[in-house]
């Protein structure tokens, strides 16, 4: 009987350590994406809310925040491949994840342990930077793009890419339209990823494999070539 006892709970352990490396490995596939191995969109975004949160408490209470501690700030980098699609069309779509694979790794290897990046979508990969400054989410982001140029393809030898990256910084400061600190977070979180958007977006139509940081002037610039492509739309509209 005791040998039966010991073997039936031999039985029941292997199960649970099973059980346990079964639940181990769904939890990883839910928070890391399945092709890069980065993070997932919404591990980041939910991770960086929470950082933001404590950001922006402390600027409830310490309004001289911004010019008193630089370096605790959050940094967020867009990183988007620059002719991803012309990769995909010309070389196929076993080329195209080859790339987005090593960029993700690259651009892994190159930050913090600290820091998070995660595939956003497609071939858009977002950074979250902890404690840096502005000046040192750019030079972060300068180090990210060099080292993409450098990847080579053993299978595509002739293949070069590049990046171009968006940075935004909570060292610039976060107000709803009426000029009042905004404590929702999910509206904080969007607005500086909309910053590091427009920012890359600016980096792509300036010759891309660059680095453009927001600024209240960027976004100016962005909303008018916004107004200007629509209106050059609207008159190639009416003369067709």
């Amino acid at each position: 009987m005791n040998s039966e006892i010991k073997k039936e709970i031999s039985r029941l352990e292997k199960e649970n350590q099973e059980l346990k490396q079964r639940i181990g490995t769904l939890e990883h596939d839910l928070i890391h994406d399945e092709l890069t191995g980065l993070k997932t969109r919404k591990f980041i975004a939910d991770t960086s809310k929470m950082y933001l949160k404590s950001i922006f408490n402390t600027r409830n209470t310490k309004r001289k925040l911004d010019s008193l501690i630089p370096e605790k700030h959050i940094g967020f980098l867009f990183c988007d491949i620059d002719f991803f699609k012309k990769v995909n069309d010309s070389l196929g779509h076993s080329a195209g994840d080859e790339v987005l694979v090593s960029v993700s790794a690259e651009i892994e290897k190159n930050v913090r342990d600290k820091d998070i990046v995660a595939r956003f979508g497609g071939e858009e990969i977002l950074v979250t930077l902890l404690d840096v400054s502005e000046e040192n989410a750019k030079n972060i982001a300068e180090k990210l793009r060099e080292s993409v140029s450098k990847i080579s393809f053993t299978k595509f030898p002739n293949l070069q890419v590049t990046i171009s990256v968006g940075v935004s910084s909570t060292e610039r400061n976060y107000l709803t339209k009426e000029g009042n600190p905004d404590v929702n977070i999910d509206s904080i979180f969007d607005e500086y990823i909309e910053r590091a958007d427009s920012a890359v977006y600016m980096a792509k139509n300036t010759g891309r494999n660059r680095v453009v940081v927001w600024s209240p002037d960027l976004e100016e610039i962005h909303h008018s070539k916004s107004i200007r492509t629509r209106i050059l739309q609207v008159f190639k509209d009416r003369r067709i």
